[in-house]
């Protein structure tokens, strides 16, 4: 089980969009976050993550909990995936 979600979740990390692939990438933002603006939610999400890197959890539960979380924070870009479509459709990637 290597964590890679099938779709990633793109968020603002400041100034800058980025893009989380999978948990590896989720835990290393969530970590991130200031210790005064987390809670129980955080708590679940963080959680979840490491349940889905045992096999407890399915990765796209994880990675769904982490975009609601992300969504609620307000850190969560909608329309990034649009943004890195290529003419034909294709999703363009930066590599890191």
């Amino acid at each position: 089980m290597n964590g890679t979600f099938d779709s990633p979740v793109y968020v603002r990390d400041g100034f800058i969009t980025v893009q989380i692939g999978g948990i590896p990438q989720a835990l290393a933002f969530l970590v991130k976050w200031p210790t005064n603006r987390r809670g129980v939610v955080y708590d679940c999400v963080r959680w979840g993550m490491i349940a889905a890197m045992q096999g407890l959890l399915s990765i796209e539960t994880a990675r769904n909990a982490f975009e609601g979380w992300a969504r609620a924070h307000r850190v969560l870009v909608q329309n990034q995936a649009e943004n890195h479509k290529g003419d034909d459709g294709r999703r363009l990637t930066m590599a890191a």
